[in-house]
């Protein structure tokens, strides 16, 4: 049986959570560039919901759920009934003041989703993350603890960074320590996780062309090349918004496993007569 470490630890997530100021709300109508990759995200979404017919009252519980505006928009957006899991404190504190600027009550429980309160355990129509399941060793094992949550004919939804691509390229050359904090996963390994776990893959594939903005420089060094670096990087983001533009608002550039910044697989979980 193999080992799930948590490669990143409780407090990787308890010193990024410190201190943050609350992330921007995702906009579905936001017209500015910025809010590019939000309104192509929660397009994404909302045609997973529609498709696998996610109804207005239906439950989601988000995994790793620290510093997430994810909740917030499933609430409001699509009338989810939303909570969240995450082992960081910090983390879970900065959860609920999103929560709270969007007027969004939910239980954020402070916990190890590998030991689930008994109430979770099977509870949920649907089981979300994003940028969870790179951070651990086993990745089905890690995929099964999720499931764990989610009802007989539930979804578990799962998005990392393509860390196998142009994104783990530059992670690792602009901060090899938060790259090593990653198991680079492509689409074929992210499928085969969600399958060895005992669900049944609906749906996977590459999302968006690029995007600079995943990669994080988070290093306190102060030398001179870390300063060349965040200048080279600012350069990076500036071409990436000049590809946003190419873009358009419905991808004009495909997808693909080099340049693509993100990896989805939509599973469902077993019902009892399958």
């Amino acid at each position: 049986m193999k080992t799930t470490k948590d490669i990143a630890g409780q407090a990787h997530w308890d010193d990024t959570w410190s201190g943050n100021a609350l992330p921007p709300p995702i906009d579905p109508i936001g017209s500015r560039l910025s809010d590019y990759v939000s309104r192509r995200l929660q397009k994404l979404y909302d045609g997973i919901l529609a498709e696998f017919d996610v109804h207005p009252g239906a439950s989601l519980i988000e995994m790793g759920c620290g510093g997430s505006v994810w909740m917030p928009y499933f609430a409001s957006r699509h009338g989810l009934r939303v909570s969240g899991v995450d082992y960081s404190p910090t983390g879970c504190k900065l959860s609920q003041r999103i929560l709270q600027r969007a007027g969004v009550v939910a239980d954020i429980h402070e916990c190890d989703f590998f030991h689930p309160p008994t109430a979770l355990v099977g509870a949920a129509d649907v089981v979300f993350s994003s940028g969870v399941l790179e951070h651990f060793t086993d990745t089905a094992g890690c995929v099964a603890a999720m499931a764990a949550y989610v009802k007989p004919g539930g979804l578990v939804i799962s998005s990392v960074p393509n860390m196998a691509g142009l994104t783990g390229s530059l992670q690792r050359i602009f901060d090899r320590e938060t790259y090593d904090i990653h198991v680079p996963l492509d689409l074929s390994q992210l499928v085969d996780a969600h399958k060895d776990a005992g669900l049944l893959v609906q749906r996977s594939e590459y999302v968006l062309f690029a995007n600079v903005g995943v990669v994080a420089i988070k290093s306190k060094a102060r030398e001179l090349r870390t300063l060349a670096k965040r200048a080279s990087l600012g350069v990076a983001a500036r071409i990436n918004m000049i590809l946003w533009l190419l873009e358009g608002p419905d991808g004009r550039l495909p997808p693909n496993p080099w340049t693509s910044p993100y990896i989805l697989c939509v599973a469902r979980k077993p019902s009892a007569r399958e």
